[in-house]
């Protein structure tokens, strides 16, 4: 795995994440992961690497940046994008990907409960609101 993040709003679920799978732990008495099925057919796009992955707080989705800058939304069955019922407390399905770099995307992370903060290999720190509307864009910084 290449990174841990706890869920904001519930530690007792976590987003780990490596090059080409994202998986999501929940524990109470005992652990529990899941790992979504994903394939880049199911977008009829290719996507890169996954490099980082992130929770929206206050919400049941997550999101992961990959190497070509795309970012890949989850969320859960039955809550908002996705239609069919929920298998388990935390299944995820992928639901859109979204480009919002040219480059790689190398950090994710909320400020508050309404941005989202995506640093790229380009070098610019972005801050998007929970829509991915861009709100500010910050590059050149030394």
């Amino acid at each position: 795995r290449t990174l841990v993040r706890f869920k904001p709003n519930d530690a007792r679920e976590l987003i780990t994440n490596g090059p080409s799978q994202v998986f999501f732990w929940t524990w109470g008495t005992e652990f529990f992961c899941q790992t979504p099925h994903f394939s880049r057919q199911d977008f009829r796009q290719a996507v890169g690497q996954l490099t980082v992955s992130t929770f929206l707080p206050g919400m049941t989705q997550a999101v992961t940046g990959t190497s070509d800058g795309t970012l890949i939304l989850w969320d859960r069955p039955g809550d908002g994008l996705v239609r069919t019922p929920p298998q388990s407390a935390i299944t995820r399905v992928a639901v859109k990907l979204i480009r919002l770099c040219r480059f790689g995307i190398n950090h994710l992370s909320t400020v508050g409960q309404s941005h989202l903060i995506v640093a790229g290999e380009d070098g610019a720190v972005r801050l998007y609101d929970f829509l991915f509307r861009l709100e500010a864009w910050f590059e050149d910084i030394n």
